[in-house]
C-alpha cells in the first residue's frame, strides 16, 4: 500500500474534481509501463532514428513513465482532453519529482502535440537530447520512489 504521505492530498483532490479515478493496479501493470519506457528511452538513443522519431520515442518514454508513476498510486486519469499532460503535471504528487522536471516534460508534450498534430515544428538535436535526458531522469527518480513507496510493485 502506498505510504501515509501517498497518495497526496492533490490526488484525491483530483479525484474529487472528477479527473482522475481509483482503480487497483498490479505489479505486472507497472512493470510492463517500466518496460515499455526503457525500450522506447532506448530507441530515442538511436542516432540511426530521425530526430523526429528519437523526440517521439522519448516522450512516448516519459508518457509511459509519468503513467506508471499515477498507477502506482491506484489512480487513472479519467478519459478527458489534457490527460496526457495532467500526467506530467502531477509528477511531483505522484512519484516525487522535481517541480522543474515536470514543467520539461509538460513542455514537451506540447511540443510533441504540434509535431503530431500539425507536422509543422522542427525539433533539434539539442531539444532531443534535453528530452532524452529528462526522460532518463524521470526514469531514475521514478524506479527510486516506487522502491522506497511501492516496493511491491517493483
Amino acid at each position: 500500500m502506498p505510504s501515509a504521505s501517498w497518495p497526496s492530498q492533490n490526488l484525491r483532490n483530483l479525484e474529487r474534481t472528477g479527473a482522475l479515478k481509483q482503480e487497483p493496479t498490479s505489479a505486472s501493470e507497472i512493470r510492463r509501463l517500466i518496460e515499455l519506457a526503457r525500450g522506447s528511452l532506448a530507441s530515442a538513443g538511436l542516432k540511426s532514428n530521425s530526430l523526429e522519431v528519437r523526440y517521439q520515442v522519448a516522450y512516448a518514454a516519459a508518457h509511459f513513465l509519468a503513467l506508471a508513476a499515477l498507477r502506482s498510486n491506484n489512480y487513472r486519469t479519467a478519459a478527458r482532453e489534457g490527460h496526457r499532460q495532467l500526467l506530467f503535471q502531477l509528477l511531483p504528487h505522484t512519484c516525487g519529482v522535481d517541480l522543474s522536471a515536470a514543467l520539461a516534460l509538460d513542455h514537451a508534450h506540447r511540443k510533441r502535440n504540434e509535431l503530431e498534430y500539425t507536422g509543422a515544428v522542427d525539433v533539434t538535436e539539442a531539444e532531443t537530447g534535453s528530452l532524452i535526458a529528462a526522460t532518463g531522469g524521470l526514469q531514475e527518480s521514478f524506479l527510486d520512489w516506487i522502491k522506497r513507496h511501492r516496493p511491491e510493485l517493483s
